[in-house]
């Protein structure tokens, strides 16, 4: 993938160009950048991913009401999330409660090991980056954090989901093929 095009390739394929100039880094990450998830929430993170009581080789954000978390989120997006959540869950097998969660780290070695098999360029990037790290037997926690809606989303509930949706679909087709062909 070239480092820079002339054309938009979507939030994956900006999300790759990025992660393509982690030389050195024993961490990679991205965050949305509507601020939904704050500096300190990554930090903290950060802090817990690096130390001795992680073993994961992926830290996936999730937008989990729980006991000293804050989530400050429309109705409205937080039930077409629990639909999308749950056909990822069920159609790819990923035991997760928030994939779409906009904040995910991953150790560069796990990202490397993965990277000739990540071509969804979209919004549902971050989903094909769970099932081939699942596929690679790769560690991936859930750690909940603190989030507050962004006014101005460039997503659309409606078109963007159903695109989600056929991502989703492609994605789980192509990694099952490749599977079968023993490339994963």
């Amino acid at each position: 993938m070239p480092l820079f095009v002339n054309r938009n390739t979507g939030k994956g394929g900006a999300v790759y160009r990025g992660w393509q100039n982690s030389e050195g880094c024993s961490l990679i990450a991205f965050a949305d950048a509507d601020g939904a998830v704050s500096a300190k929430e990554i930090i903290r993170a950060e802090s817990y991913f690096r130390s001795g009581e992680c073993t994961a080789d992926a830290l996936f954000a999730s937008r989990v009401k729980m006991l000293g978390r804050t989530i400050k989120r429309s109705l409205v997006r937080h039930i077409s999330g629990r639909i999308f959540a749950t056909l990822v869950s069920e159609l790819g097998n990923i035991p997760a409660y928030d994939t779409q969660c906009g904040f995910k780290m991953l150790k560069t070695e796990s990202y490397q090991k993965i990277q000739p098999y990540l071509k969804t360029q979209g919004f549902a990037f971050d989903v094909e980056i769970a099932l081939i790290l699942q596929k690679f037997t790769c560690k991936i926690i859930e750690f909940p954090i603190d989030w507050h809606d962004v006014s101005g989303s460039k997503v659309s509930l409606m078109s963007d989901s159903i695109k989600m949706v056929f991502e989703v679909i492609r994605i789980h087709k192509r990694i099952d093929f490749l599977k079968n062909l023993n490339f994963l």
